[in-house]
């Protein structure tokens, strides 16, 4: 569920096609006046400009990801003025532009990339890829609990003594001087 005023995480799977740059963007109207855009290099997998507009505001922490085989993942964090959202993509001849790529057909034609596993959610970060069973009519509306990773002790360390190398972010759900347990 989306909730208006609220942080929020869009998430994008992208593959370059017959050009460059792509511009995603989310907003609550057709006519664009409120949205969050990001620009994509799909040639080398790096972020581009990312902007909002009308009173939607922008998180920190946008990024792309490799996932391989020449995917990029896209992580686009804002606030909406609005519950309900709509997520486009266009081609873009270079980034910060609203001009199309041109591949020899004229501005936007024939331009081709791939793009797939689009999410957005209510939070900061985003959470592993829920596949769900949305229609282009609609979205499908799914919920879930955090993504946990558990262990015992003895599984990961058989021998009885080794190493954990963790990479990541702790949200402070909790005031400032509270603690919070990474292992325990």
């Amino acid at each position: 569920t989306i909730t208006a005023g609220a942080p929020n995480t869009l998430t994008a799977r992208l593959k370059r096609g017959n050009h460059d740059w792509v511009r995603v963007f989310v907003g609550n109207d057709n006519a664009l006046a409120s949205r969050a855009t990001a620009w994509v290099n799909l040639a080398n997998g790096t972020l581009g400009t990312v902007s909002a507009s009308g009173s939607w505001t922008l998180g920190s922490g946008h990024s792309v990801t490799s996932l391989g085989n020449g995917w990029h993942q896209l992580e686009l964090r804002f606030t909406p003025n609005h519950a309900t959202l709509t997520v486009w993509a266009t081609s873009a001849s270079a980034d910060n532009t609203t001009a199309r790529a041109n591949v020899g057909s004229g501005a936007g034609v024939g331009c081709q990339y791939e793009m797939w596993g689009v999410q957005v959610e209510q939070g900061q970060p985003a959470t592993a890829y829920q596949a769900n069973a949305g229609s282009l009519s609609g979205p499908a509306v799914s919920t879930r609990g955090a993504d946990l990773a558990t262990a015992s002790f003895a599984t990961l360390f058989p021998g009885g003594a080794g190493t954990v190398l963790w990479s990541g972010m702790l949200p402070q759900n909790a005031g400032a001087a509270a603690a919070q347990t990474l292992w325990q």
